[in-house]
């Protein structure tokens, strides 16, 4: 693992990102930032560059699929997941994320116009993520513990049962 700049996307356009930078274990490395995007760009060179999505945003679900080759995952997940989502799949976009114990697979489902909003707004800024993560997976979690997060009037919520997507 390397050297991190974590970047949480604001909820709201009236609001700032706020950033911090990890060591290779993850272990902060100074105080968390706030301002504007293009003020991390630097403090991101030669760094994995992590962007933190509003939870709110993303569908984190698991879906059994009778296949493990993920070019074929790919293509089938949608389809299996179809009946559970109120918008056309066509609009979405999904991310595979690990097996499951139970033979499922965990997938994170978001539509593709908000993502690409986030995408066109780190680029504007000159920042060029690695990855895009649902701030629910950056909650802590343990066996059979549920992590909760309360900000103002909203709140997010960690299971345990929902793993880390793979990286």
């Amino acid at each position: 693992m390397r050297e991190r700049l974590i970047i949480r996307w604001p909820y709201h356009p009236e609001q700032s990102a706020s950033w911090v930078l990890t060591d290779a274990q993850g272990r902060l490395q100074g105080d968390i930032c706030s301002g504007e995007l293009e003020q991390c760009v630097e403090a991101g060179a030669g760094r994995q560059l992590v962007v933190l999505v509003p939870a709110a945003d993303v569908l984190l679900t698991k879906v059994t699929v009778p296949t493990r080759n993920r070019h074929r995952l790919q293509q089938a997940v949608p389809f299996a997941l179809e009946d559970q989502l109120s918008e056309d799949v066509a609009t979405l976009h999904f991310a595979l994320g690990p097996d499951l114990p139970d033979g499922s697979i965990s997938v994170a489902v978001v539509a593709r116009e908000r993502m690409q909003t986030w995408l066109d707004g780190l680029q504007a800024a000159g920042v060029r993520p690695d990855m895009l993560v649902p701030e629910t997976l950056a909650l802590p979690t343990a066996e059979r513990e549920w992590s909760l997060l309360v900000e103002g009037n909203s709140a997010i919520v960690r299971l345990a049962l929902i793993p880390l997507l793979r990286r």
